[in-house]
């Protein structure tokens, strides 16, 4: 093993990221310690849209991330014992700018690289996939069948149940109040730990964990809603829909649709804007829901990185015993598994199998993804 490989980690945080890397990290010999300041899995990790899938637009590797796990997923019962619910549902994501069509086109030899499939497809193919859609302003869309609703209650569990019983201790209703990364202690409200290196997984509190030990990680809480409609009269089963202008996420549930929308649902009259937002934006793309009830489903906070792509490595010099996986702005589900294989190679001091650079705290918009690199001009 190399001078930078620890055989013992404490992970801070108790979601969907933290139990994949101390799964992973336990299957490799490690031993691991997590600490979760409520119950596992209580935060935003089990409030997702419920939906993973490999394709992210525009963001070529937030999807060799996803489709490396979507890999993982589908032997995860044959892991774990416990069945993740996979159910295909497609991913479209619709386009209303003819630049938007050009730009997600060029991409997709990038993102076909990494193992995406996706494909453009005509206004009339959309409406086929999602006849709830109205067709007014539709120019085209992509599609990409690698998206499947999921439990995520059942992956979590997975991920502890075979996690403890390779000798993980899951402490949980401890909150962290102190991080020394150089001597890899960790102090709580129910004493202290300490280990070979300390991993971040803490959500949206990754940013103050983070600064307990000296580091810059940006990662901001963030207020995060998702709403339902009453229930719709179909049985189809419609794709997990993206509207690529204004980020309206449609997906089915039960008998109802699941609704989110990018902006931040602030309190007071705020939030009434925003639920006000979400319905008109919502009969602008669904016609024949202009007189659907909306509910509030779930109101938490996101951990959200500046450029909404994840932060994953470890810290420099002194710090280099500070690993952290945090400001997943949503996707922490569909990127769980390789986020936590990342953490285990880190951790035993090898080359993960993605490039860290686009996850890196300090990155450059303008770098290009290596699958990119590799195309013809």
């Amino acid at each position: 093993m190399s001078e930078d490989s620890y055989s013992s980690i404490i992970i801070i945080g108790g979601g969907v990221i933290g139990l994949s890397a101390a799964f992973y990290c336990a299957q490799a010999g490690i031993e691991v310690t997590l600490i979760e300041q409520s119950d596992l899995g209580s935060g935003t990790s089990a409030q997702t849209a419920r939906v993973v899938r490999g394709y992210f637009p525009r963001r070529v590797a937030d999807s060799e991330l996803a489709v490396g796990s979507l890999a993982e997923y589908r032997g995860f019962a044959a892991e774990t014992g416990v069945d993740p619910e996979l159910e295909q549902t497609g991913f479209l994501v619709v386009l209303t700018r003819g630049e938007d069509v050009e730009t997600l086109g060029r991409e997709l030899d990038a993102q076909r690289a990494v193992g995406v499939e996706a494909e453009l497809i005509t206004a009339a193919q959309v409406c086929q996939r999602n006849p709830f859609l109205d067709p007014a302003d539709i120019v085209a869309a992509v599609w990409s069948p690698q998206a499947f609703s999921c439990n995520p209650q059942a992956i979590m569990h997975g991920y502890a149940e075979t996690a403890q019983r390779r000798g993980v201790r899951l402490l949980t209703g401890m909150e962290v109040i102190g991080v020394d990364a150089v001597r890899g202690r960790v102090a709580t409200t129910n004493g202290d730990y300490v280990a070979d290196a300390i991993v971040c997984a803490a959500g949206p509190w990754s940013g103050r964990v983070a600064a307990m030990t000296g580091v810059s990680l940006p990662v901001t809480p963030q207020p995060s809603e998702l709403m339902t409609t009453g229930p719709i009269a179909t049985d189809m089963t419609l794709p997990f829909t993206l509207h690529l202008s204004s980020a309206l996420r449609v997906r089915r549930l039960g008998d109802a649709l699941l609704i989110g929308l990018e902006g931040i649902p602030k309190g007071g009259d705020q939030r009434a804007l925003w639920h006000r937002a979400v319905a008109e934006e919502l009969t602008k793309r669904y016609a024949r829901l202009r007189d659907v009830e909306l509910h509030t489903a779930w109101t938490g906070s996101l951990d959200v990185a500046p450029q909404r792509t994840a932060f994953i490595g470890q810290g420099s010099g002194s710090h280099r015993r500070f690993l952290y996986a945090a400001g997943f702005s949503g996707r922490g589900l569909c990127q769980a598994p390789m986020a936590g294989q990342i953490i285990r190679d880190l951790c035993l001091g090898q080359q993960p199998a993605v490039d860290l650079k686009a996850f890196s705290p300090i990155r450059l918009d303008a770098e290009p993804h290596p699958a990119a690199k590799r195309l013809p001009t």
